[in-house]
């Protein structure tokens, strides 16, 4: 209990807000994504305006740059990933206002905790519909096509991928990333 407090001590009520704004986030979306395979946009803008405002006034100036700051460098990783149809376009808002909310340096281990939950839950979904052994298979063509001089590139298709509930993985990613930055536990980054 004296950790929590020093935790919120530090960071003062536009502090808890923040956790509030975030968790509601997180679940809110998690919730969409799993039974819809949907991230709204009535969720991701408001929470960005949350997310970015809180931070203003948490840190003036300073604390708008390090939200927007956060929310670049989550976006630029992640449009990536959406260029090249690893994930859809919910996905990549949904991972920018995380990014916003824990603002830069910490989203940088938000991006990497929620790749590995994101991981973790895409690997339970193809067990849970016996795909995993098929969509091995096929990114292992797709590589071996790639690799290889004079065949041509096999892209899976979207309709043969399982559909993964991405902000569940991220999000449990994302809560991780604040545990282990209340318990002081990320290094060199925090």
């Amino acid at each position: 209990m004296e950790l929590a407090q020093q935790w919120y001590a530090w960071r003062g009520v536009s502090g808890m807000l923040l956790d509030v704004g975030l968790f509601a986030f997180l679940l809110a979306c998690g919730v969409t994504d799993f039974r819809a395979h949907k991230i709204y946009n009535k969720l991701t803008f408001p929470a960005l305006f949350v997310a970015v405002a809180l931070h203003g006034i948490h840190g003036g100036i300073s604390g708008l740059g390090v939200s927007a700051a956060g929310f670049g460098s989550t976006f630029g990783i992640f449009i990536l990933l959406w260029i090249v149809g690893a994930m859809g376009g919910g996905d990549l808002k949904f991972m920018s206002v995380v990014g916003a909310f824990f603002a830069f340096p910490l989203s940088l281990w938000a991006i990497f905790y929620a790749l590995l939950g994101a991981g973790v839950t895409a690997v339970a979904v193809m067990i849970a519909e016996r795909r995993l052994l098929e969509t091995f298979r096929r990114i292992g063509r797709t590589v071996y096509t790639f690799v290889v001089p004079g065949l041509a590139t096999e892209l899976p298709s979207k309709e043969d991928s399982p559909k993964i509930p991405f902000a569940v993985g991220a999000g449990c990613g994302a809560v991780a990333t604040w545990i282990l930055a209340a318990l002081g536990r990320l290094g060199p980054l925090r």
